[in-house]
């Protein structure tokens, strides 16, 4: 058993408008985490979500811990720098996740790969949209299947991200749960919306790897979440049209809001802080420019 690591988990953008929970961008904004055995779990430092079981890191580690059959005693004392504003939509939650995952795969030395490692972050965050990204870092495409024997597996595929296109982050003062941003969705979706999203989204990743930004512009349109979502979020009407004005290809909701996250191909994001500032809206909205985080997970 090794005797203490780090783990740097980076934030993510889940979505990026139509690839509604299969595409997610790892992003450079991250939670720190110094993990070392201990007789029992305790969380110290600026904590994400609960200081208990319940917390996603102890589950998730607790999760890995039962599969590679590692002494039922065995626990972590782990210190936590938490970077990722939680409930904004930036995958705080699956930064927690993949922490709790790795630190017992690590500390345990069980070499689960990976791949090993999505199938359980994607069941604990119940789809892989976010946790895929925060694991293998750069733009990720995924979804699940369900096998033969019932059981669900989760793929995802790294795709190419061309260098032209810089993301910024526009995060505001208040929060918005995943739980009540998913109510508002639609129970169903007439069917020429669902044609719309799967070409929109498909144009859009072929396009982010192809460096075309007038595709990219063009199809980051969305019917199945951001149209509810967007209702739950103060400004998103305006935060849309200021992005544009200063010279954005688009704004998307970050993940299930309320951030949200604008991509741009040239440097003239700088003056989208100060036209954010000019305008009266609702909330104070900090942008910020994160560079593409292309490995995912660190570990030292």
């Amino acid at each position: 058993m090794k005797n203490k690591i780090q783990i740097s988990i980076p934030a993510t953008s889940a979505n990026l408008g139509p690839g509604f929970d299969c595409l997610g961008l790892a992003l450079g904004l991250y939670n720190h985490f110094t993990c070392q055995p201990y007789r029992e779990n305790i969380i110290l430092g600026e904590v994400c979500g609960p200081k208990d079981e319940t917390n996603l890191f102890i589950r998730a580690y607790n999760a890995v811990k039962a599969l590679v059959a590692a002494p039922k005693n065995a626990g972590i004392r782990v210190h936590f720098d938490c970077e990722i504003p939680p409930a904004r939509g930036l995958g705080s939650s699956a930064a927690l996740i993949v922490g709790g995952a790795i630190a017992a795969n690590e500390l345990f030395e069980a070499k689960l790969s990976h791949t090993q490692l999505l199938q359980i972050c994607s069941e604990l965050e119940g789809h892989p949209d976010n946790v895929a990204p925060a694991l293998f870092g750069g733009l990720t495409a995924s979804f699940t299947s369900v096998k033969e024997d019932g059981e669900t597996f989760a793929y995802t595929q790294k795709t190419p991200l061309d260098g032209r296109f810089k993301f910024v982050v526009l995060i505001p003062s208040f929060e918005l749960s995943t739980a009540a941003s998913r109510r508002v969705l639609p129970k169903q979706i007439a069917f020429g919306d669902a044609t719309y999203n799967l070409s929109h989204a498909l144009g859009l990743t072929l396009a982010l790897g192809q460096g075309n930004s007038t595709i990219v512009k063009e199809s980051l349109e969305d019917r199945l979440h951001q149209p509810y979502r967007g209702t739950l979020i103060n400004d998103y009407e305006r935060i849309q049209r200021i992005a544009k004005e200063t010279g954005a290809l688009g704004a998307v909701i970050s993940g299930a809001g309320p951030s949200v996250l604008t991509i741009w191909d040239s440097c003239s994001y700088n003056q989208l802080a100060a036209k954010l500032e000019a305008e009266k809206l609702d909330a104070v909205w900090q942008a910020r420019y994160l560079p593409v985080c292309p490995t995912g997970a660190v570990i030292s």
